[in-house]
């Protein structure tokens, strides 16, 4: 169900959970179906491979008007069969949603679908009113000369966090001034906060400004 569940249902928002837990289960699909046609579903959205590739098939095969399909990944990530298998199923779709024009052009050029059959909708979060930047450098306490190197997004393994704390050594023999920020939140946070306290850093990970 996810942590959206609630919050959606407190909405007055149905959610269905159709229990896939593996490639190749049918009982999800055929729930899926079901779901479909007793709410007379007329737009179907779905998001990267696994949903895209079942929701177009299954969307067409009980009749939903609108199937919406997003990508939020490069294609070279994925094998060569489902670059194919995308392509191939690229015209159920009536539109494809991109995160970004990278993502867009990627897919376009690996797989050769149409750019009409995109339309890109980037990311959108919250902004919250932010310091100016000497107030935000004083909350952190960095110092005028210090450069920031800062890097924003999920604590998980596809950012790539923790590469970056491996190469800060190297970085800081060549630009001592520099000062890394990681900034978000996930499930590699309590191993990087390790990484980043380790013997090699001699420093500590601290939640410096307000979330």
């Amino acid at each position: 169900r996810g942590p959206l569940a609630g919050e959606l249902q407190a909405e007055g928002i149905p959610v269905y959970s159709l229990g896939k837990r593996h490639r190749g289960a049918m009982g999800p699909l055929l729930r899926l179906a079901h779901v479909l046609r007793r709410e007379r579903v007329e737009i179907l959205h779905t998001h990267n491979w696994s949903p895209n590739f079942w929701g177009r098939l299954v969307g067409r095969a009980v009749g939903v008007p609108i199937v919406i399909t997003t990508e939020h990944s490069m294609v070279e990530a994925r094998r060569h069969g489902a670059r194919w298998a995308n392509r191939l199923l690229a015209p159920l779709a009536d539109r494809i949603v991109a995160v970004s024009e990278t993502v867009a052009r990627s897919h376009q050029k690996s797989e050769g679908i149409p750019p009409a059959r995109f339309v890109t909708l980037h990311n959108a979060v919250p902004v919250p009113t932010l310091p100016e930047r000497a107030e935000a450098r004083r909350l952190l306490a960095l110092e005028s000369h210090e450069r920031i190197l800062l890097c924003l997004g999920r604590l998980d393994q596809p950012k790539g966090q923790a590469h970056l704390l491996k190469a800060m050594p190297a970085i800081l023999q060549h630009a001592p001034q520099v000062r890394l920020l990681l900034a978000g939140d996930g499930p590699l946070r309590p191993t990087l906060e390790g990484d980043a306290t380790g013997p090699m850093w001699g420093c500590s990970w601290q939640r410096r400004m307000p979330s």
